[in-house]
């Protein structure tokens, strides 16, 4: 697959599997425009921590983005547990809670986050990870990342710096006394990209060959 996915086939399996390619298909944009709660995981396996900023901000609905710390590709063991409370909210005819983060760069190295929630949650949770040699927070080498307790607010403004060796990546999540959970989408800092695939073992940590800046 990795091979033919610049092919022709490959754009019209795409077609079918990637939801955005659903914004130009009349048929189905009122499908993709029903409430979502979407799970990810911190330390993906394959999608890098940040990918949500390519498509979640231009998601047409009512959106929920969970990110699931220290977890690699396989999310089945958390996602029962996060979609309960919020299928239980949809059900009982009441709306998501609303987490919205609007950024300010302050500088190359530096990023004011203001958040504003709709709902009092009752715990905020602060998730930073680094890694000193790459930008790369796959689990399985060996990235984890620690969390911070925040006072529960609704109106939340802090200051993400760039570590001044590798890259950073943070995110916020907030919850609330009904269970449900959301968080904003992960903030990766320096916002730069290597020249250079990150450093492998013999494990588990490796990257296809070819692949960087692809």
């Amino acid at each position: 697959m990795i091979a033919q996915r610049k092919s022709e086939p490959f754009k019209k399996l795409m077609q079918v599997e990637d939801p955005m390619t659903y914004r130009n298909l009349s048929g189905y944009i009122d499908r993709l425009k029903i409430p979502k709660y979407i799970v990810n995981a911190s330390d993906d396996d394959f999608f890098i921590p940040d990918a949500s900023r390519q498509y979640f901000p231009d998601l047409p609905g009512d959106n929920t983005l969970r990110v699931i710390p220290n977890s690699a590709h396989d999310v089945r063991a958390f996602v029962e547990a996060n979609l309960i409370p919020y299928i239980k909210r949809r059900q009982t005819g009441n709306t998501a809670p609303r987490l919205k983060a609007q950024e300010r760069r302050l500088d190359a190295t530096s990023t004011q986050l203001h958040l504003t929630l709709s709902e009092m949650p009752i715990r905020t949770t602060q998730w930073t990870a680094h890694n000193p040699k790459a930008r790369d927070f796959r689990y399985n080498c060996g990235v984890r990342y620690t969390a911070a307790q925040l006072p529960a607010s609704m109106d939340v403004q802090t200051t993400l710096r760039a570590p001044k060796v590798g890259w950073s990546a943070e995110f916020f999540e907030a919850e609330y006394a009904d269970g449900v959970v959301e968080t904003t989408m992960v903030k990766v800092l320096p916002d730069t990209y290597p020249n250079q695939a990150p450093p492998a073992d013999e494990a588990f940590c490796r990257t296809l060959p070819g692949t960087p800046g692809q």
